[in-house]
């Protein structure tokens, strides 16, 4: 299992401790007003719970992904009647994705809407409006501040909302343009958060965040899973996690040139792709089990 340095929650918890017995010492015996007292009897004690549950937490969710590692690695999570019951409710449920676009174009674009993209063009217009008071105020210098502010949330958010990535790489690609939009139109389409994968008789276009990936079936060498267990913090404390899945597909180029596409899905989606790619291409490898790796993501609070 490839790992990532995990954050040290145990020094986290011991400057904690000491802060709290600093801040109690000063709330309880030098300022001596009833607020102070109140906030060293009823707030420092709490803060020293949450950090001791997240603690706790983490133990406990640590133990049980070492419990199911086995299961994910070798395959046998996804083959157990359990899985395979939740795997043909979800099918049933949701199935493929549906295409909405009038054309590749269009229905690719949309997906790249998110919200995070519409908070950024929200908020540069919002900064770009109050460049105009910095004017009025003959604060020129604030008035720049905002037009760059403004400015570059604006830019940001639009090439996001606005699927920049995916129609630079349309405008550059030397894949057939047709044909890979006729086989998109009549493909199967899964998508997961701003990314997805359609499988069509001639191409498969995967497309994510920063990157496009095209290829053709024939071209297809290897398909596997793989998983990572993202373990979120707040301040170095353990606050939950999740685990993201990805489609893993190798292909062999003109020029013997390997590519690999990643493609995030949920774990019933890389079942379905999977499925679906190995009646298309039966000729290529098709990996049972996971590569697994573990990574933090540690938002700081100030």
């Amino acid at each position: 299992m490839r790992s990532y340095k995990p954050l040290n929650t145990k020094a986290t918890a011991a400057a904690a401790v000491i802060s709290a017995v600093i801040a109690f010492v000063y709330l309880w015996f030098i300022d001596e007003r009833p607020p102070s007292k109140i906030a060293a009897v009823l707030v420092i004690p709490a803060v020293l719970a949450f950090i001791f549950y997240g603690i706790i937490k983490e133990k406990k969710a640590d133990r049980l992904a070492e419990s199911e590692r086995p299961g994910y690695e070798d395959g046998s999570i996804f083959s157990s009647a359990e899985w395979r019951q939740k795997y043909l409710e979800y099918v049933q449920s949701h199935g493929w994705d549906r295409i909405k676009g009038r054309d590749m174009l269009h229905d690719v674009c949309r997906r790249y809407h998110s919200s995070q993209s519409r908070i950024l063009i929200l908020f540069g217009v919002f900064f770009l409006i109050c460049s105009f008071a910095g004017i009025a105020e003959r604060e020129p210098e604030l008035a720049a501040l905002m037009v760059i502010i403004g400015g570059a949330m604006l830019a940001l958010g639009l090439i996001s909302h606005l699927g920049m990535v995916f129609r630079r790489w349309l405008k550059n690609t030397d894949t057939d343009r047709q044909e890979l939009e006729d086989s998109y139109m009549k493909g199967r389409l899964l998508v997961h958060k701003t990314g997805g994968i359609n499988i069509g008789s001639r191409y498969i276009l995967a497309f994510a965040e920063k990157s496009v990936r095209a290829f053709r079936p024939e071209q297809i060498t290897d398909v596997h899973r793989k998983i990572v267990r993202l373990k979120k913090y707040d301040n170095s404390i353990y606050t939950g996690e999740e685990y993201q899945h990805f489609l893993v597909i190798d292909a062999a180029m003109p020029g013997s040139q390997m590519i690999r596409s990643e493609t995030e899905l949920n774990e019933f989606q890389v079942e379905m792709a999977m499925e679906e790619l190995s009646s298309l291409v039966p000729a290529a490898g098709y990996d049972e089990g996971s590569d697994i790796s573990e990574k933090t993501e540690d938002n700081i609070v100030t």
